[in-house]
């Protein structure tokens, strides 16, 4: 899998995951301390997010990082 293919099925697993938990961009933005756009971003795989962000991201939606960034 390139790293393309990866951020995108990752920017996937982000999207579905909040809309799982019924939260719209606007919230999650607001749990980590961002800009809805960034979380737009992210869920288009266009912000390639660091570590840090996904961790801050994983715990925001309630979920491992484990669980984030398993996109098999």
């Amino acid at each position: 899998m390139t790293n393309t293919e990866y951020l995108q099925k990752l920017a996937e697993k982000i999207k579905n995951t909040r809309k799982q938990k019924k939260m719209t961009q606007e919230k999650l933005a607001d749990r980590l301390g961002t800009v809805p756009s960034y979380v737009a971003r992210m869920e288009k795989g266009e912000q390639d997010s660091r570590i840090t962000s996904l961790l801050e991201l994983a715990d925001a939606l309630d979920i491992s990082i484990g669980e984030l960034v398993s996109v098999n």
